[in-house]
């Protein structure tokens, strides 16, 4: 994993969410071990789409996309 989009994610969930977290990895899930509700995920896609300009495409699996650290920054990664 590219350490640079890595560093990039987390400021993009810690802004999002308005905190700061000292336990995020790369398997840390954004609903469930981030408590990243509804607003956190919409500010946070508004916020990654921002630092690597770019917009996701509506058609995509935003599921999958927006599972954890890894899978965010794997999308950024290939895309």
């Amino acid at each position: 994993m590219n350490e640079e989009i890595y560093e990039k994610v987390i400021a993009c969930i810690e802004d999002a969410c308005e905190m700061e977290f000292t336990d995020i990895t790369a398997s840390s899930r954004l609903r469930e071990d981030l408590q990243m509700d509804s607003l956190k995920m919409i500010m946070f896609q508004i916020r990654l789409e921002d630092e690597f300009v770019f917009s996701f495409n509506p058609m995509e699996e935003m599921a999958d996309i927006f599972f954890s650290v890894e899978s965010v920054c794997k999308y950024i990664e290939n895309r």
